[in-house]
């Protein structure tokens, strides 16, 4: 008989795609958390007989024994939702336990990111008695100027420029789209570069853990005193917080820096889009598009 565990299914699921790291990291602490809910509620998670409530449950289970945002619970049911998809359209069962489910909103606030002013700020303030790091900042502000994800960023080698523009296909949407990102690099970019070459197939930058990465950034933040208030969503309690940017900037800062002022200044989403690697009409790319008061401004110039 053909077994109805979802867990199976999703093993399946994983075997059957080509998924990025990260990708499959996400599915497999999935499949580590419904295996450990069977146990403890001694329920099986089956695909033919789930229910809307069982995902109530289960999503309850998710918020009482991981200390985990409801952004991550949003992540985990959206997955269990597409492997349920998939079993589907194998033809292995009909039932559809996510018609009744009402799925939780995930809650974006604002995107914040550095202007052009305090990038600069930051790429001329004095680490000479740091150098390591003094390659962080340079690693953090190309990517600023470049608006990748940390995961690319760390593959680059000199190969990847060619004729004063980064190519690349971004980790991300390889076996998706596989599209070429191409972004031409300003003069401060190409500045970077020269101190970095350590040959034609090694990396530009050294590779260095993500979370390493952030703590250095935001030491960096602070010396360059770019320490501006920005409001955030406090992912446990969903409120908005103040603090200052050099104690919530990420990796990802980098790559908000890059889009936001360029979508500031040419309103293009998929101009931005092609640059920054997001796919078309990319759910993703549009929290980036912060109307600010200025983009306002010009717009009802127009009706003067």
């Amino acid at each position: 008989a053909v077994s109805k565990s979802f867990v199976i299914w999703a093993e399946r699921y994983l075997q059957n795609k080509h998924f990025s790291k990260h990708q499959e990291c996400n599915t497999r602490c999935l499949i580590d958390k419904v295996t450990r809910f069977e146990d403890e509620h001694k329920h099986p998670m089956n695909i033919d007989s789930m229910t809307a409530d069982d995902l109530r449950v289960f999503a309850d289970f998710l918020s009482s024994d991981y200390d985990i945002s409801m952004n991550t619970i949003v992540t985990n049911m959206t997955l269990m939702r597409t492997v349920c998809n998939w079993v589907r359209k194998q033809g292995v069962t009909n039932n559809d336990p996510f018609f009744g489910y009402d799925m939780p909103k995930a809650l974006y606030g604002t995107p914040y990111f550095l202007t052009i002013q305090e990038r600069d700020q930051v790429l001329d303030a004095d680490l000479t008695d740091d150098a390591e790091l003094a390659e962080y900042r340079d690693m953090f502000v190309f990517q600023c100027m470049v608006g990748c994800r940390h995961s690319d960023l760390v593959t680059f080698t000199p190969k990847n420029i060619i004729d004063g523009v980064l190519e690349y296909i971004p980790i991300k949407t390889k076996g998706k789209s596989g599209d070429v990102v191409r972004v031409p690099l300003i003069p401060k970019a190409m500045a970077i570069l020269d101190g970095h070459d350590h040959g034609d197939d090694e990396p530009i930058f050294p590779k260095h853990y993500n979370f390493k990465f952030n703590d250095a950034i935001r030491r960096i933040l602070k010396r360059a005193k770019v320490n501006r208030v920005v409001t955030v969503i406090n992912p446990k309690t969903r409120l908005e917080e103040k603090k200052p940017i050099s104690d919530v900037a990420t990796s990802h800062l980098a790559r908000r820096t890059f889009i936001g002022n360029l979508y500031r200044m040419v309103k293009d989403p998929d101009l931005v889009a092609s640059m920054s690697g997001h796919a078309k009409g990319s759910v993703a790319f549009a929290r980036y598009r912060v109307i600010d008061d200025d983009m306002k401004k010009s717009l009802v110039e127009l009706i003067q």
